[in-house]
């Protein structure tokens, strides 16, 4: 699996080779969505990808000669005791396993305010690292969406409850803010974990637009 995810990750859609979009030093946040968290805590298969995927990031990015850079998986505080201890009983040493928590005190870094004068608050850990790649769960056949693996999950209480009670017009300024809120982060690598119903996942990697545009062209026939 790690060789496999090597290899797609050295041709990553719409962007340089892994070696060119990160570099040794980097600090790297993978921020899990709920999705790949539950597949992850359901399925080993799933566990491993999401392993071998911080282990390949981690070799690229840690400097042994500064001690400097290195990659950190985030989750929710409420998958702390379902899938927390065994993927970080999982990881190589070296990779950060951190919980969101967000009504803890300096838990959150403010980004600005989104079109609708909302502040746009963040986990610290993201918006003080380099680079975040979100890393997100999606069905075959659907389109993948990676805004929503950010915002309002790694953000306060308060927007959980507003995303989570919108509806009609309120939602679509949800999804707004969600793209507000990835856009602010500068989000420029993304990976996508194609879910087959018979076979094995498919990992999709590179600019967020690139590899959505894949799920967007015509099929041929």
């Amino acid at each position: 699996m790690k060789e496999s995810i090597q290899v797609i990750l050295k041709h990553l859609h719409g962007l340089p080779a892994l070696e060119q979009t990160v570099f040794p030093g980097d600090k790297v946040v993978l921020a899990l969505a709920a999705g790949m968290v539950a597949a992850a805590s359901e399925s080993t298969v799933f566990a491993e990808l999401v392993v071998e995927l911080a282990t390949v990031l981690h070799e690229q990015v840690f400097d042994e000669k500064q001690l400097s850079g290195g990659v950190s998986i985030l989750i929710d505080e409420t998958e702390e005791w379902t899938v927390g201890p065994k993927l970080k009983a999982a990881l190589p040493e070296g990779v950060r396993f951190l919980i969101h928590r967000p009504a803890a005190p300096g838990s959150l870094a403010l980004l600005g305010t989104n079109a609708a004068d909302e502040p746009i608050a963040l986990a610290r850990e993201m918006v003080e690292s380099d680079i975040v790649i979100p890393v997100t769960l999606f069905d075959s056949g659907k389109k993948p969406d990676y805004c929503r693996a950010l915002f309002p999950r790694f953000s306060d209480q308060e927007a959980r409850n507003r995303v989570l009670n919108a509806k009609g017009t309120a939602k679509k300024i949800c999804d707004q803010a969600a793209q507000e809120a990835a856009a602010r982060l500068g989000i420029l690598l993304c990976v996508f974990i194609e879910k087959k119903k018979n076979g094995s996942p498919v990992l999709w990697a590179g600019l967020p637009d690139e590899v959505v545009a894949q799920f967007s062209k015509p099929v041929k026939k």
